[in-house]
């Protein structure tokens, strides 16, 4: 609203509030930090909270390859 004193209750309770918990957003899937972030779902370190922010009609996954194909070409890499 354009509105003359609409916004100033709003921003001062944002200034204001000490919430409880506090969650990182991601617009886009993919990493964030230490946490991979996708419409549906999100892996985290768990130190961090993530949640999707982003418009999920433009957001898709698509599966690639083999398991074995994965295990073999991608699993190596992740020794240690």
């Amino acid at each position: 609203s354009s509105r003359k004193g609409v916004w100033e209750p709003i921003i001062s309770y944002l200034i204001q509030a000490r919430p409880k918990q506090r969650y990182k957003s991601s617009a886009q899937a993919g990493w964030l930090n230490n946490s991979f972030v996708t419409p549906s779902w999100c892996v985290s370190n768990g130190a961090e909270k993530v949640i999707y922010s982003g418009n999920k009609s433009n957001e898709f996954l698509s599966t690639s390859g083999t398991v074995s194909s994965w295990q073999k070409e991608v699993g190596s890499l992740c020794i240690n």
